[in-house]
């Protein structure tokens, strides 16, 4: 009788009877193409999920290994922590080929759950294990610094939905400094508490391509 082998992905429960590279399953089987191949070897990073909240590399960790493991990718990311990245790394201009960002987000990821705010240092050692080809790490250290501090704390991996609210937001405090998309309302901005912001209807938040 084959082994059957169960893991939790992005929220839902995953079952395989084959045992090979968590990459291959997540890339061929269910199309989570976030999390990309560039060595298939464990030694650049591109590839990094987070199992168990802790930051690994998909190539290397096999689906007989992850049985147990509840495992995330960018895709199971929240809506408030995608927001958070994407504002961070544009501000900052830590995107040129895209290729290893995936893997830098998730690295950034897990690092924050564990410390919202973290120093430079501790953002060295997160993503020390992953490569980027096209320049140097500042700028992408200065996008995970900018995303942790404003946001970090705050984040819910998986939003409570009810009436188009996400409850999981709702419950915070005021609205994050590192997304002022959010916050680009067409009055008074700094009236409305991170709460209240979502309970506004539609018309009286920013407007796609001003805001959220």
């Amino acid at each position: 009788m084959s082994e059957t082998y169960s893991f939790t992905v992005n929220g839902v429960l995953r079952e395989t009877a084959e045992d090979k590279p968590l990459l291959r399953y997540l890339r061929d089987d269910l199309r989570l193409t976030s999390c990309k191949d560039g060595c298939s070897e464990g030694a650049c990073g591109t590839c990094t999920i987070a199992a168990d909240g802790k930051a690994v590399r998909a190539c290397i960790l096999t689906t007989k290994k992850a049985a147990g493991k509840n495992i995330l990718t960018v895709e199971g990311l929240s809506v408030a922590e995608k927001e958070a990245f994407v504002y961070a790394f544009g501000k900052v201009g830590a995107v040129q080929c895209g290729f290893c960002i995936p893997g830098m987000v998730m690295a950034g990821k897990a690092l924050l759950d564990a410390t919202p705010n973290p120093t430079e240092g501790e953002i060295k050692k997160a993503i020390r294990g992953n490569v980027c080809r096209c320049t140097g790490y500042k700028k992408i250290i200065e996008g995970i610094s900018l995303a942790g501090p404003s946001c970090g704390a705050r984040w819910k991996s998986t939003p409570i939905w009810k009436g188009g609210i996400p409850l999981a937001w709702a419950t915070g405090p005021s609205a994050p400094t590192c997304a002022p998309r959010c916050w680009a309302m067409d009055s008074t901005p700094t009236t409305y508490t991170w709460t209240a912001w979502f309970t506004l209807p539609p018309s009286a938040r920013s407007t796609p391509g001003r805001g959220c």
